[in-house]
């Protein structure tokens, strides 16, 4: 029963460390957005670190790379690192445009009936991609638009 005991205690210990030890980098992560206007990204996982920046779009894109309790390690569009507590996080995916040019919004896949021409930084919600196309929505409109114009994390 003592022996028992003592290994229970061991083992909580050492469950105890293994989750103090650092952020899960075996954490599968996934691809979503901001769910608010105004998010922190801090340099670490909790309040106590300094914050490196603040988003300032609600629906902007990022990827979680590694999870730590309830913080998530997220990549930006731009490629840029930092912590965000995961309630701020949504599987929600989005992208936004990356072209010099206008990029055209098309009814269909076959990209005869144009709806809307999109500048580049503009907001979509990506509902799927296949074979170089991506369907899209952008103020109430869905549409297909090239995936190579559209820049995620």
């Amino acid at each position: 029963m003592v022996r028992a005991l003592v290994l229970g205690i061991l083992m909580s210990f050492c469950g105890t460390q293994a989750a103090v030890a650092g952020p899960d980098r075996n954490f599968v992560g996934f691809s979503g957005s901001l769910k608010s206007h105004e998010v922190n990204v801090r340099a670490g996982p909790g309040i106590n670190f300094p914050i490196l920046w603040v988003f300032k779009m609600r629906g902007y894109p990022v990827k979680a790379i590694a999870r730590y309790e309830h913080w998530l390690n997220i990549r930006d569009a731009e490629g840029e690192e930092g912590w965000v507590h995961q309630s701020f996080v949504s599987t929600l995916q989005t992208a936004l445009i990356r072209s010099k040019e206008p990029v055209t919004l098309y009814k269909d896949r076959d990209g005869k009936k144009p709806l809307l021409r999109l500048e580049s930084g503009v907001l979509v919600l990506l509902k799927r991609c296949a074979l170089g196309l991506c369907e899209v929505e952008v103020s109430g409109q869905e549409g297909w638009i090239a995936a190579d114009k559209l820049k995620q994390p």
